[in-house]
């Protein structure tokens, strides 16, 4: 919805800081997704060697991330771990 928002009152709107909490790291279909308790999930842009990162240190449990949401994908730009917050 702030999103929606956000593009509305700025239709040249690129990207769009997001919060994420609670969120698991799934990867399929060659695709890395974050999937919420209520299964629903959105996609990421994956680059370098994010998707084993990410899949790595939330050891399959729900986590925090903050990226850039493009209004089709999440830029993920860094994880909430162990108390603190760590780049990716």
């Amino acid at each position: 919805a702030a999103y929606s928002e956000a593009v509305q009152a700025n239709p040249w709107l690129i990207d769009f800081p997001a919060c994420l909490e609670a969120v698991t790291p799934v990867y399929a279909q060659e695709q890395l997704h974050l999937v919420d308790a209520e299964k629903r999930a959105i996609p990421l842009v994956s680059r370098d060697n994010l998707p084993w990162k990410l899949l790595s240190l939330s050891g399959g449990h729900p986590v925090t991330v903050f990226g850039e949401w493009t209004g089709k994908k999440l830029i993920p730009l860094s994880l909430f771990w162990e108390g603190r917050w760590l780049r990716l």
